[in-house]
């Protein structure tokens, strides 16, 4: 991992701060990416960027400043939900979910691309809901089923150049978010596992620092829960 440069976007979230942990004090180059709330990063000692994930043109010029000496490994946990049924969102509403989730995922990965020289590996968060769909979900359900054909395009289309790319389902979580939905949902969830359990964002971490180190795994999707779909 030497000369690594770890970019996280959305490091300030939940799922974003445990897998910054993995990274932060080894060995690599690791830069933050926040939109917001950046007290809550001042434990890492590493580059930080306050970047609007929906401006290309800032995207652009802060990966153009990053010193790439090494391979690139860029983890992608950005997201939002706006949560309506089709005939009740907005067009506005659709399309912010769609630029936070998919397009700015589309920009950075362009231009990182176009800057790293070394080859790398894009891991990306998405949802089972981007698989099943989900009621109240159709533009979060839409941004991450893309992200899936996106990040399988993308192995494809730079699998010669040693990119790699993979796709993460981390499952349901129990976060500030997740907590405040009532405990009878909670448990409906839980019991929908085969293992009647859920795994934490520390456990989701822990497995992307181990993928990002893997050399010949790409095109995949990697569901971390024993949920029954």
């Amino acid at each position: 991992m030497k000369n690594d440069v770890v970019i996280i976007t959305g490091a300030s979230g939940h799922i974003g701060k445990s897998i910054a942990k993995e990274f932060n004090n080894k060995d690599c180059s690791l830069h933050l990416f926040y939109n917001k709330n950046c007290t809550s990063l001042e434990e890492f000692n590493c580059t930080k960027h306050c970047v609007d994930m929906t401006d290309t043109i800032l995207i652009k010029k802060v990966i153009d400043e990053i010193d790439f000496s090494g391979r690139f490994i860029n983890i992608n946990c950005i997201g939002i939900t706006i949560d309506k049924l089709v005939n009740r969102i907005s067009e506005e509403e659709f399309l912010k979910v769609i630029n936070v989730n998919l397009k700015s995922i589309f920009s950075i990965t362009r231009s990182i691309i176009n800057k790293s020289k070394f080859g790398g590996h894009f891991i990306n968060i998405s949802s089972i809901s981007g698989v099943s769909g989900r009621i109240g979900q159709t533009s979060y359900s839409a941004s991450k089923g893309g992200l899936i054909s996106f990040t399988k395009s993308i192995a494809k289309e730079y699998g010669k150049k040693d990119i790699q790319a993979n796709i993460i389902l981390p499952g349901f979580i129990p976060s500030p978010i997740t907590g405040k939905l009532k405990h009878e949902i909670i448990e409906r969830i839980k019991q929908s596992h085969y293992l009647n359990r859920f795994q934490n964002s520390d456990e989701v971490a822990a497995f992307i620092y181990n993928l990002s180190k893997m050399r010949n795994v790409s095109g995949q999707v990697f569901n971390l829960d024993s949920r029954i779909y």
